[in-house]
């Protein structure tokens, strides 16, 4: 498994694996994601590169087969909290045919070694409720709960 940074090209095989972890959230909270053709558009994907997004893929035999974004967040002279800056994992997918083969890991390892570089002590990263799954998964990397977030529909 090879773990390198998305380019321009990459375009299609990244749109591809946005839409099938974006058609698993629709399915489960179209109150949130409405249905779409594409999830992301090549004018989005050129943006994120361009613009400081992490965007890492995993390859195996030159077969795209997952990838993982994140970005630089933290709080500078904020009225509550410490000045403090983490890495902010956006999405990690992996191709459903390729899923427990350590393209996930491999992205998560890639992350985390990417904020240690950077200077960063902490990787936070939002999962949602029932993607049971990736909670799984990533306390399995181990991360831990620091936040629920609650809601209630009116």
């Amino acid at each position: 498994m090879q773990i390198r940074p998305a380019l321009p090209e990459d375009y299609a095989a990244a749109a591809a694996l946005e839409q099938s972890v974006y058609a698993l959230h629709q399915e489960n909270r179209p109150d949130f994601f409405p249905r779409r053709d594409t999830a992301m558009t090549e004018e989005r994907y050129r943006a994120m590169l361009e613009n400081g997004t992490i965007f890492l893929l995993a390859e195996d035999e030159g077969r795209v087969v997952g990838q993982a974004t994140a970005i630089r967040r933290g709080y500078k002279d904020h009225p509550v909290f410490r000045d403090i800056e983490w890495l902010e994992i956006d999405d990690i997918s992996v191709d459903p045919a390729f899923q427990g083969r350590g393209a996930g890991k491999a992205l998560f390892e890639a992350m985390t070694a990417r904020a240690r570089a950077l200077g960063l002590h902490r990787v936070e990263l939002t999962v949602w409720a029932f993607n049971r799954s990736a909670r799984g998964f990533y306390e399995k990397m181990g991360m831990r709960s620091r936040i629920d977030r609650l809601e209630l529909e009116l």
